[in-house]
């Protein structure tokens, strides 16, 4: 996906801070000035990286031409015109810290999802200075959407709309988030998130499974009957989405949904990877029944493939397979 300028390079950070480490990121064709984090410089370092670029602004000056402009974009944009490509980025990231800093009152698309990348990046490393912080992004995600829905836009074009200018991926992390609050006992907050952001997403099945996981709490058998809907109530089978559920149900739901979407699961397997993962799931769901016959023939699954390598591909006449069929085949039947 083409990403807008800003967002490109948060996400150079967001792999950085990811990797832990540069040298466990290719950074040898990228300039030094293409990876560091102006967050964290002061205004004077700011204003010395324009002074670099030719530009002898001081404090008074950036702030008196600023205001002649509505966002940071059109600002670097009049600076930039006499710079070569690589200049003109490297004076875009400046003019926009400073512009993120000092005139918090003029927003634009870009700079609200430089904060939101900026307050993801915060809450997956547990480092959020208020968790109404990320709360208050995410409920001003929803009214930019809803205002661009009811302008006419249709709901996944203006949420793909918005994802340009945003590193991070929306829809994984909102479905994380509230998969999150659902987990920490906060249903009625993620129920709204999902009233909410339902109609935006380019997989509402993911998002039928966390309504789902919802409704658990207050009637299990309810939430049971929509795990079983996702999956049987569709031809196109989500492998990774039938193998999220089938973990869940692993140790939380009943014998026989658990078997009637392995059952659904198993001809969609494809790799070695979702191979093991379903043999390691089916390993802890007969763990909980306490059936140790089926318990050891998953143990002597994932041994005897443990040279394999993740990204075989797995034939249908795989013996292991195939075995695994035949003991679903015969639970499904009883």
């Amino acid at each position: 996906m083409f990403l807008q300028r800003k967002a490109l390079y948060n996400l150079i950070q967001i792999q950085i801070t990811c990797l832990q480490t540069d040298e466990e990121l290719d950074t040898s064709q990228l300039e030094p000035w293409q990876t560091e984090n102006y967050r964290e410089y002061s205004i004077e370092h700011l204003l010395s990286e324009l002074h670099s670029l030719n530009l002898t602004f001081d404090l008074g000056d950036f702030e008196l031409y600023a205001k002649e402009f509505e966002t940071p974009e059109e600002f670097a944009e009049q600076l930039a015109q006499e710079l070569s490509p690589l200049e003109s980025d490297r004076l875009f990231l400046v003019i926009f810290e400073l512009w993120r800093r000092l005139f918090p009152e003029k927003q634009s698309l870009s700079l609200f999802c430089d904060e939101l990348d900026h307050q993801i990046i915060l809450y997956d490393a547990s480092q959020s200075d208020s968790p109404t912080d990320m709360q208050d992004a995410i409920a001003y995600l929803q009214l930019i959407l809803d205002d661009n829905a009811d302008a006419g836009t249709k709901p996944p074009k203006a949420f793909e709309q918005i994802q340009t200018f945003c590193a991070n991926n929306l829809e994984n992390f909102l479905y994380d988030y509230i998969f999150d609050q659902i987990e920490e006992g906060d249903e009625a907050y993620a129920r709204d998130l999902l009233d909410g952001f339902y109609r935006y997403v380019s997989e509402p099945c993911w998002f039928d499974y966390l309504i789902a996981l919802t409704e658990m709490g207050q009637d299990p058998e309810e939430g049971y009957s929509k795990l079983e809907t996702i999956v049987t109530g569709t031809r196109k089978q989500n492998l990774d989405l039938n193998l999220e559920i089938l973990a869940f149900l692993a140790d939380n739901g009943t014998h026989n949904l658990f078997v009637t979407i392995a059952h659904k699961t198993l001809p969609n397997l494809d790799t070695e990877e979702n191979f093991l993962e379903m043999v390691s799931i089916c390993h802890a769901h007969y763990t909980y029944l306490n059936h140790e016959g089926l318990i050891q023939k998953m143990k002597a699954f994932l041994q005897q493939r443990q040279s394999q390598e993740l990204d075989r591909p797995l034939s249908p006449e795989d013996p292991d397979l195939m075995a695994l069929q035949k003991i679903f085949k015969g639970e499904k039947s009883r």
